[in-house]
């Protein structure tokens, strides 16, 4: 589904323009998608329906993300929502190299918040989605979208695929909810700028923090799925 950003968030749009000309004619896979509406046609009157709503990396949704929501796609028990960052014209923030373009790091992350913003505030208006049992997955840059999220809606779990924690980005995660982070300690992609996921983590009673030291996977959940699920299981209810 494409979730373009909406006003809640301050955003100079100007200050894109530039880095936005670059990009337009950047050509990004195209993949199926489709509108809230459609999304739960087929939901019978009444019926509620827990929801995990996946937040992608800098990069938008290509390959490890791909297979994170292929994995999802198979949880009898969820719906499924991946907003898409690059439904609307925007810089290129991350390269090949594990590098990151820091000026306009403000700017994408006033995209990032507003676009979750805009997501949830859409999600809460859902007739057939459980509104007790929301789940966000991010991983990376989503992650940090995932952990900042301090709006109305009411979090059930959420879950951090080697992603990013923060003050910078905000803790948005009430008291009584559970959470699971994934952090490998040689992360190329957090060498200058640590995760801090593990030690967010660890800060909560109600946390789980699956870390390998020595690994250097950006995406050390392709390993470990299995705790993925049982986590969302054993949450659901």
């Amino acid at each position: 589904m494409n979730v373009l950003g909406a006003p809640g968030r301050e955003i100079n749009e100007a200050a894109f323009q530039a880095e936005v000309k670059a990009v337009q004619n950047r050509q990004r896979p195209n993949y199926p998608s489709g509108q809230l509406a459609a999304l739960g046609a087929g939901v019978p009157p009444g019926v509620k329906l827990p929801l995990i709503v996946y937040f992608h990396g800098c990069a938008g949704i290509l390959r490890a993300r791909i297979q994170h929501l292929s994995w999802l796609a198979k949880l009898d028990d969820f719906a499924v929502i991946a907003p898409e960052s690059f439904a609307r014209p925007r810089p290129e923030y991350c390269f090949r190299n594990f590098t990151v373009d820091i000026s306009i790091s403000d700017q994408i992350r006033a995209m990032r918040l507003t676009e979750i913003d805009n997501a949830m505030v859409q999600i809460a208006t859902l007739p057939w989605v459980d509104s007790e049992i929301i789940f966000l997955i991010g991983h990376s840059q989503g992650g940090a979208v995932v952990s900042s999220y301090d709006g109305p809606v009411k979090i059930r779990g959420r879950i951090i695929l080697n992603g990013y924690c923060s003050d910078l980005w905000g803790n948005g995660m009430g008291d009584d909810e559970a959470l699971l982070t994934f952090d490998s300690g040689e992360d190329f992609w957090f060498q200058k700028y640590p995760s801090h996921c593990r030690a967010f983590d660890l800060s909560r009673s109600n946390g789980i923090s699956i870390y390998k030291a020595d690994s250097t996977s950006h995406d050390l959940v392709l390993k470990n799925w299995p705790l993925v699920r049982r986590f969302l299981a054993e949450n659901l209810r």
